[in-house]
């Protein structure tokens, strides 16, 4: 009887349904799925198994069946602390709540605004028409390019109000018609609008600071050091400062920092080759010429053929210094191919008069004078070298007094220009009275 009670009991279960499983344990199945720490950072100590609720930052546990509060979200961006710790003033700030209304409005375009290749492309023209301005030698026509180059980086700012490169685009302009306190201005708003995350504009707003005359510039070194706590890879930031604090005397601090830009550079495969440059300088201001040219060969080495133009050209200034003159010229000759050349031509020229070949040194300006119509310094080189003379050539005080006139027509607040033809008057053309005439003008142009 006993045997057959439990064959009996045996079937009944095997035909009998399975019991429905519990609310309880199906979740808690279903919470065992990921791995653990997948759920670490939403699970708070002391609860059992938890997912994260779908409604605000709170973890559901199932085991009690009560909201239980999660950490908060963290913003891994520059805080307002920031913000405020670099001087953005509280106006500015305001808008921040605007810029996170936007906050699906990215650099490359949002839903309701231009799409990302339209403003790419107006980027693309404003940045055009600045650069046509640079080269522009009419002052009238020079002025009409920058201020349409001005309208076009307003009007991406207007459809995509967080977009970082116009701001820094807008700022490099309003700098090339000298309304600096304006250019500080718009990089301020930029950092509202960005929330401080554009390492970028940080480090433009710095430049501004640092470089021209009323900057405050330990100012400039909070917004660099902003620039780096936002990007830790961008150079620019680390090579501007470590400029800086070589103009202040401090060479330990502005080999420091661009040691951590070397670092920063291979870190992320950019080119350093002015990085390089600023070591072999401090290294040469120090009088260590040997290794100043190890830091100009892997400047040559780091990168780009035509992107270590000024590193070849500083090279080549460091070996006329030393009076090799073979050396130099063919550092010369190679950072003329380069893509930023304007100051290989005026060097090697300047170098060519300073070594007697007078002819050649005529010959490499007039080129440079072709090339870069619109550069003050070059077109002041060229009509002083018509101030020298060799035994193959006599001075023209005529000719380069012709030169001086176009030279300061390009720029008339440019005081070697001025300071030269004043020199040039005195020595060849007797005229002291109109060397005092340029020699004032040096002083205080116009």
């Amino acid at each position: 009887l006993a045997k057959q009670s439990r064959a009996r009991r045996k079937k009944i279960a095997i035909m009998a349904p399975a019991a429905p499983m519990t609310i309880r344990g199906a979740a808690l199945r279903a919470c065992a799925g990921p791995p653990p720490s997948a759920a670490r950072g939403h699970l708070r100590s002391g609860s059992r198994r938890g997912v994260p609720c779908p409604r605000g930052n709170a973890v559901h546990s199932i085991a009690t069946h009560r909201r239980v509060p999660g950490p908060r979200l963290v913003d891994r961006g520059p805080t307002a602390a920031l913000l405020v710790a670099t001087g953005v003033t509280k106006s500015a700030r305001a808008d921040l709540a605007t810029a996170r209304a936007s906050s699906s409005g990215d650099a490359s375009g949002s839903s309701g605004g231009p799409l990302g290749v339209d403003t790419d492309l107006r980027l693309y023209r404003a940045r055009k028409k600045c650069r046509d301005g640079d080269r522009e030698r009419a002052k009238d026509r020079k002025r009409s390019l920058y201020k349409q180059s001005e309208e076009l980086f307003r009007g991406v700012i207007a459809s995509s109000p967080r977009n970082g490169r116009a701001y820094v685009g807008l700022a490099k302009v309003l700098e090339r018609q000298h309304k600096i306190e304006l250019a500080k201005k718009v990089c301020e708003d930029a950092c509202a609008a960005t929330k401080g995350e554009n390492a970028h504009v940080w480090q433009v707003w710095g430049s501004l600071e640092a470089r021209h005359a009323g900057g405050d510039r330990q100012r400039a070194r909070q917004l660099f050091d902003a620039a780096i706590a936002a990007d830790k890879t961008l150079i620019s930031a680390y090579h501007s400062w470590a400029m800086l604090e070589q103009r202040d005397g401090n060479a330990a601090k502005a080999r420091q920092l661009l040691v951590k830009a070397l670092a920063a550079a291979e870190h992320e495969a950019r080119p350093a080759s002015h990085v390089y440059v600023a070591l072999a300088r401090l290294a040469e201001g120090e009088g260590d010429v040997s290794a100043a040219r190890q830091w100009y060969k892997l400047g040559v080495a780091s990168g780009n053929f035509r992107d270590c133009g000024p590193a070849l050209t500083a090279w080549a200034i460091l070996e006329a210094k030393q009076g090799n003159e073979g050396v130099s010229r063919d550092l010369f000759q190679k950072s003329l191919k380069g893509a930023k050349s304007r100051f290989a031509w005026l060097s090697l020229g300047t170098w060519e008069l300073r070594w007697g070949n007078v002819d050649q040194g005529r010959e490499v300006l007039r080129e440079a004078c072709e090339l870069f119509p619109a550069d003050a310094a070059i077109a002041q080189g060229y009509a002083n070298a018509f101030t020298k003379s060799s035994e193959s050539c006599e001075a023209d005080m005529d000719h380069a007094r012709d030169l001086f006139e176009r030279a300061v027509e390009v720029d008339d607040k440019h005081q070697h220009a001025y300071h030269n033809w004043a020199m040039g008057e005195w020595l060849l053309a007797k005229d002291v009275d109109k060397c005092q005439r340029r020699d004032l003008l040096s002083l205080f142009p116009k």
